[in-house]
């Protein structure tokens, strides 16, 4: 709304928590601000707290009556309609827009803030422990090796996928055997001579390769800076919790779970019940996707259906290797940034 003097916050007891994770996001010094404990279902009592603050009707007011209880939006309308020079708005919430309903009656307008990442997590009280991690291969060779694993054309790809039984040296790396160097070399990872690599290319070689380049892939159809896209990120939200490609848009997070395969059913449900338990952290508006390379065979085919029909009670999305093969995954992205954001910035 433009440079104000002051932040006035009229809160209950009850919600105290999120009023210092308000805070906390905003990053207002204390000057900025004034906080005004009142009963959440009492007028008399919000009236009597309002009149003790020395609000003055010379002064411009921006009076946001969007939450809070009803009785607290109702007496905050009672007391500021009187001043002369206080506007009053309304926000909506599927359409991301706001509205003046007093001194008069305005259009809707868009929602012109674009929250980031951080700001989003923060608001929710969520601690951010690490993210924004380097591509550990350049994009060209996540590339590549991604339609080679779409063409099946990584021989010996299984003995890879044993790398993570396997035990690290004091140094922190990772000993290969003759086939698992072998197979390294031909898809041009390491050279022939290395006999070993670090935790974070066993893991980049083993799947991550995948979250890498669905991160290229977002990065590059909607133009977001790593302020609201990142991969690899690492929340505490009263637990850690994993997240491998997360971004916000339009101001609607969305979180993208990136996996090459599990061994049974049971493995896509507990993704689908991770990620609804997480849209219980991070909020309803939270656009959860799962997107699987997973070859499905016939003796599969029932569970991936049960899956499809958990997963859509959860709300969350699954785009299998099929939807991939077809080219609608970046076609799936294009209708998510086909939504742009409002050109009055």
């Amino acid at each position: 709304m433009g440079k104000v003097d002051k932040y006035v916050f009229i809160y209950t007891e009850q919600v105290k928590s999120q009023l210092n994770q308000i805070l906390k996001t905003l990053e207002l010094s204390e000057n900025e601000i004034l906080a005004i404990p009142v009963h959440a279902v009492s007028i008399q009592n919000i009236n009597d707290k309002l009149k003790t603050q020395g609000f003055s009707h010379s002064d411009k007011y921006i009076v946001n009556l969007t939450c809070g209880t009803k009785v607290m939006a109702l007496a905050s309308f009672q007391f500021f309609h009187s001043f002369p020079n206080a506007r009053m708005l309304y926000f909506g919430s599927e359409d991301k827009t706001y509205q003046f309903i007093h001194p008069a009656i305005e259009p809707f307008q868009s929602i012109r803030h674009q929250m980031d990442i951080r700001e989003f997590l923060t608001a929710y009280g969520v601690e951010i422990i690490s993210g924004n991690k380097k591509p550990t291969r350049p994009a060209a060779y996540t590339n590549d090796l991604f339609q080679k694993f779409m063409d099946n054309n990584i021989p010996g790809y299984d003995h890879i996928k044993s790398l993570r039984k396997k035990k690290t040296d004091k140094n922190g790396f990772i000993a290969l055997d003759e086939k698992q160097i072998e197979v390294l070399s031909n898809i041009g990872f390491i050279n022939k001579d290395q006999n070993k690599i670090s935790i974070r290319e066993s893991e980049y070689i083993r799947g991550k390769w995948f979250e890498e380049y669905i991160y290229d892939l977002v990065r590059k159809k909607s133009g977001l800076g790593t302020e609201s896209l990142t991969h690899g990120l690492v929340i505490n939200a009263g637990g850690l919790y994993d997240l491998d490609v997360f971004f916000m848009y339009n101001n609607r997070p969305y979180l993208i779970e990136c996996k090459l395969s599990f061994k049974k059913e049971e493995g896509l449900s507990k993704f689908i019940y991770k990620l609804s338990a997480t849209r219980n952290t991070l909020g309803l508006d939270l656009k959860p996707v799962i997107i699987l390379l997973t070859s499905w065979s016939k003796r599969l085919d029932k569970y991936f259906n049960d899956s499809v029909s958990r997963a859509e009670k959860h709300d969350v999305t699954i785009l299998d290797r099929k939807v991939v093969a077809q080219g609608k995954l970046e076609s799936f992205f294009d209708s998510i940034f086909q939504n742009k954001i409002p050109s009055d910035l």
